[in-house]
Formats: structure tokens, C-alpha cells, sequence
């Protein structure tokens, strides 16, 4: 088994629904190249019409309107908003595509997929856990290759709307693209690694620092640590996180948005709710700094968690001292 960028796998993805599936169209914010992460219209504009891939105005705000017009039409648009960051696109999210089901009793739907780019070198941290406050939404988060290939499919399957959110410190990683089985479902978090003394969550670039924090603490202390991919934030896979926190007695928690509102926060509040008798240390979560992200990659690197941070946090949770 051959290994494949992440990028590759989404671009492999959105090729295979095109060329099965003429109601799916590409819509872009302007003319990316291949190399910036952001360049399916010019790679894939030479062998589809432009009637279905796309170049659209920068504006967010219209071209998620644009696609929610299309969604309504028969069409499968995937739209490519090149920054997480854009509060354009909530408006249009929360008043329309998110709410016509239950406006119109389930007459209307919108099958519509957003790819968003987190992470970012913009003023403000991704808008994921925002947007996976509004009903009616789903939010995928890959943080695998193999979830980038196949994430897709699913949601253009889902007859309503979905933002990918796509974390640009994964576009040129590199592994093994396992085969979809039947079995799979984007909604369902994963244990990525087991363990007995404590639960470390984490997702999207964080997945695999959060493993490499896990390996190290077994090395170095012995400590066996499960590792929990969310995969999905809404709907939240909750049974899965309970299931090992009942397990391990500990948890703690790895998110890149501020820590107040955060959704790590979310997950705090839901594990005291249900898992209060079984913990044996309190829950800690480790998020950005709380300032602006501005663009010099020093600074913004400096407010978000490293990996010595979520080291630090799992220590602490643990009891261990250094």
C-alpha cells in the first residue's frame, strides 16, 4: 500500500464525486496554485467544465450563498472558503443552510459540503468549535490521511450541510491511505492508540502530537495513555470519551481555540456530567493563549499549545513530577 499526501487524498476525493456525480460542482474563492493547499479549481479545471468548477469573488459570504443556491437547486456544490477565520460565512450558515429543514418540516434541504483551512496564519484561531455550536450542521475535522480520502463522500451523502475543517499543517503529510469498509462513519471518534492511565483528546494537527506525547511518556514513566481522535464535533461521538475515561480515570483535553468558550470546555462540562464518580483527578485542557494570532509564524506558534504543553498537562494530570 502505496502512501499519499493528505492533500492527495482530498483531491483524489473530490475527483472521484465529480466524475461520479454530475450534480457535484467545485466553488472557489479565486485562483489558488496546487502548491498553497487551496488549488483544486486550477488542478481539476482541465478536466471538468467550468459549469462545475468554479472561480468565485473572495467574498465568503457570497459564495457560501451562492452554494446554498445551488444546494437548493439539485446541485452537490463543495465550496473552498480559504480561511477558517472568515465570520462571513456564520451568517449565511446559522439563517439559511442551517435552518431551512426545520423551517420548511423537512420539505427543503441543503447537501452542501464547506472545506474551510484552519490553522492559518490570520488574526483570529479556527472557528470549528463556533460552528459546531449550530444545530443542524455537521463538523468533520480529519486528521488522518485516510480520513481526508473519505470524509468527503459521506458528507456529500448527508442531505444536509457540512464544513470540513482542514488543518494547513496537514496538507503535505505523508502515510498509508487504508481502504474504506463498510464500517466506516465520519461521526465516530476513534481510539487511535489504547491505554489505562489516562485519556488524552485531541484533533485535527494535534491528533498526532498527542500520540507522540503518549509514546514518550511510556517510554520515560511507564504510563500507558489512551489517545482519542474526535473526528467529528458535531454530532459529538460523547459514548466513546466516557467509555475510556471510565476507564482510565483521567482525562485531559487538546484544543487550538481560545480556552474560554472553547470546545475542549464543552467536553469538560460533559465528562463531569457523566463521568464524575469514576475520576480520579481533575479534568485539565490545554488551548491557545488568549490574544490575537497575528501573522508573523513566530508569534502566532508561541500562543498556540506545543507539544511540551500537552507533555506538561499530561504530567499534571498524572501526578508526575518533571
Amino acid at each position: 500500500m502505496t502512501k499519499i499526501t493528505y492533500w492527495a487524498a482530498i483531491r483524489a476525493a473530490i475527483e472521484q464525486a465529480m466524475a461520479s456525480d454530475k450534480r457535484v460542482v467545485l466553488m472557489a474563492q479565486a485562483a489558488h496554485q496546487p502548491d498553497e493547499g487551496y488549488g483544486l479549481a486550477n488542478d481539476l479545471s482541465a478536466r471538468f467544465s467550468p459549469e462545475r468548477v468554479r472561480i468565485c469573488p473572495l467574498s465568503a459570504a457570497d459564495l457560501v450563498c451562492a452554494g446554498i443556491g445551488a444546494a437548493l437547486g439539485g446541485l452537490k456544490p463543495v465550496l473552498e472558503v480559504s480561511s477558517a477565520n472568515s465570520l462571513a460565512v456564520l451568517a449565511p450558515l446559522v439563517s439559511n443552510a442551517a435552518s431551512l429543514g426545520f423551517k420548511t418540516g423537512g420539505q427543503l434541504s441543503v447537501p452542501l459540503v464547506i472545506r474551510m483551512m484552519a490553522g492559518a496564519a490570520q488574526p483570529s484561531p479556527s472557528l470549528a468549535n463556533w460552528i459546531a455550536q449550530i444545530p443542524g450542521i455537521k463538523v468533520l475535522v480529519p486528521a488522518t490521511v485516510t480520513d481526508a480520502r473519505y470524509m468527503l463522500a459521506e458528507a456529500l451523502a448527508d442531505p444536509e450541510p457540512t464544513v470540513i475543517f482542514e488543518h494547513r499543517l496537514l496538507y503535505n503529510k505523508e502515510e498509508r491511505c487504508t481502504p474504506r469498509t463498510l464500517a466506516y462513519s465520519a461521526e465516530r471518534a476513534l481510539v487511535r492508540r489504547p491505554g489505562n492511565d489516562l485519556t488524552l483528546i485531541a484533533y485535527s494537527a494535534y491528533l498526532d502530537e498527542a500520540l507522540a506525547v503518549a509514546d514518550r511518556l511510556q517510554a520515560s514513566d511507564n504510563k500507558s495513555i489512551e489517545v482519542i481522535d474526535l473526528r467529528c464535533l458535531r454530532p459529538l461521538d460523547s459514548e466513546t470519551l466516557f467509555k475510556s475515561v471510565r476507564k482510565t480515570h483521567r482525562a485531559a483535553l487538546v484544543d487550538e481555540s481560545w480556552k474560554t468558550g472553547s470546545f475542549a470546555a464543552e467536553i469538560c462540562v460533559q465528562l463531569v456530567e457523566h463521568c464524575w464518580p469514576d475520576l480520579h483527578a481533575p479534568i485539565r485542557r490545554v488551548c491557545s493563549a488568549e490574544v490575537p494570532l497575528l501573522y508573523p509564524d513566530h508569534l502566532t506558534q508561541a500562543a498556540r499549545p506545543q507539544r511540551r504543553d500537552i507533555e506538561a498537562l499530561a504530567r499534571s494530570v498524572l501526578g508526575l513530577v518533571g
